[in-house]
């Protein structure tokens, strides 16, 4: 089972060229020998980039600092959040991925967009880019990213059979969910539908409401019950 740990010291990693605090990196630095074992996580750096409207330097400042992190606990990559769903705002977001690429050698890109990105949009013109002669310009998010969150919202908003959109263009292993106020006791269905079912790549479900989700372990954690769930439904 893979593990994606997303860390997030100050709305990102704080200030330029800073380092964690000793609680981030005694942390990671832990997760990292636990992860070691079955080679199963990856730590991923949270930078917010407000739908494509933050300003390029400071989200490349953002992704540089993480990247001067000391190796023992620097990330494996980044995971983008508040990104757009926007076809103009596509060579935006490649130029992001192509300067986490340079700047941590072998990484890993999550774009948290919360809903399917549509494959094609009319093109317009956008003032920044980076497009380098040679490289293959992309037709769609998916082509920059190694996953994507597809749907971030209340559990019981959530229908697999009609919050997703999977095809040849949008894989589902390449499709995370998040979902938050979730019930008490998880039902085994929604994890069978999401991993065993749909191959969704990664999930996310907690009990905790919205706007404390992110800052607390899901109850299901502590008990288990969702890690069991996973491993069975991935294994059924």
């Amino acid at each position: 089972m893979q593990f994606y740990i997303i860390v997030n010291p100050a709305n990102g990693p704080g200030p330029a060229n800073s380092q964690p605090n000793g609680n981030y990196r005694d942390c990671i630095t832990s997760l990292r020998a636990a992860g070691a074992v079955n080679n199963n996580l990856k730590i991923l750096g949270y930078v917010p980039t407000e739908f494509g409207a933050h300003t390029p330097a400071v989200v490349v400042s953002k992704i540089n600092t993480y990247s001067q992190w000391s190796p023992a606990y620097r990330p494996d990559g980044i995971f983008f959040d508040q990104a757009s769903r926007l076809h103009s705002r596509l060579a935006l977001y490649q130029c992001y991925a192509s300067h986490v690429h340079t700047a941590f050698g072998t990484s890993f890109i999550i774009l948290n967009q919360g809903v399917t990105p549509p494959p094609h949009e009319p093109k317009t013109a956008v003032g920044y880019h980076c497009h380098k002669p040679g490289v293959t310009k992309p037709n769609n998010y998916f082509d920059i990213a190694d996953m994507i969150v597809t749907f971030q919202g209340f559990y019981n908003n959530f229908d697999p059979s009609s919050s997703l959109t999977i095809g040849p263009s949008t894989p589902a292993q390449k499709q995370a969910v998040i979902l938050h106020d979730g019930p008490a006791e998880l039902p085994f269905l929604i994890v069978d539908q999401l991993a065993g079912i749909l191959g969704v790549g990664a999930s996310f479900i907690t009990n905790f409401p919205k706007a404390s989700a992110f800052q607390n372990i899901p109850s299901y954690w502590n008990s288990g019950s969702f890690l069991g769930l996973l491993i069975g439904a991935q294994t059924a």
